[in-house]
């Protein structure tokens, strides 16, 4: 496992995903309704994630990595919806 000195960056648009939306790729792939619910979850994995990186950084890695499977379930989820997209891209 590799530590870091400094956190990732953890802003919404420094990601690769939230790079993606901002040039807007997914305007023509997804709908609005789409669009709200991946934001809506990318939003919540990025709050999650500077959750966890202020535990760490505050010394308390133990309460940061029994979240973690919290993170991966998001993860798990904004997968999912993208995948989605594969297959039934917005009309």
């Amino acid at each position: 496992r590799q530590e870091r000195d400094v956190p990732p960056p953890l802003s919404l648009q420094h990601c690769d995903l939230g790079r993606w939306m901002a040039q807007g790729g997914w305007q023509t792939l997804t709908t609005a309704a789409q669009r709200a619910e991946i934001d809506a979850l990318h939003r919540e994995i990025h709050a999650l994630a500077e959750t966890l990186c202020d535990l760490h950084a505050l010394g308390r890695t133990a309460a940061a990595l029994a979240r973690l499977d919290e993170l991966l379930g998001l993860r798990d989820r904004m997968m999912a919806q993208l995948h989605g997209l594969r297959r039934h891209p917005a009309a």
